[in-house]
């Protein structure tokens, strides 16, 4: 619930911002070509979610890069798909995953 006129104010625009970012991760996630602007993406996202201490919108993001990457593993013959055995892919991967633990422990101290 809003505690003032500010806070109400600025629900309708997080909440574009989040669908924003949910859309943008649902459009790159098939394309190798694009595959450094998702984990760019994922990044941002997870920092929105830090600073807005939006832990509804946190969980769900990490639902979504789970899937995936379940999906990636899942149809591995899918033409441009990022292929998670180049070094290039493993880095973003990696870089991805740290973001993801750093931000899940930090959520963990503001409970």
């Amino acid at each position: 619930m809003p505690t003032s006129a500010s806070d109400a104010s600025r629900i309708p625009s997080a909440r574009f911002l989040w669908e924003t970012y949910r859309t943008v991760l649902e459009i790159l996630r098939n394309n190798s070509k694009l595959e450094a602007l998702y984990a760019m993406t994922a990044q941002r996202a997870f920092q929105f979610c830090l600073q807005y201490k939006r832990l509804t919108e946190f969980r769900r993001l990490c639902e979504i890069l789970r899937n995936h990457l379940a999906n990636l593993n899942k149809y591995r013959d899918q033409r441009d798909r990022p292929d998670l055995t180049l070094p290039e892919s493993l880095q973003v991967g990696c870089a991805s995953v740290c973001q993801f633990v750093e931000s899940r422990n930090l959520n963990k101290g503001r409970r």
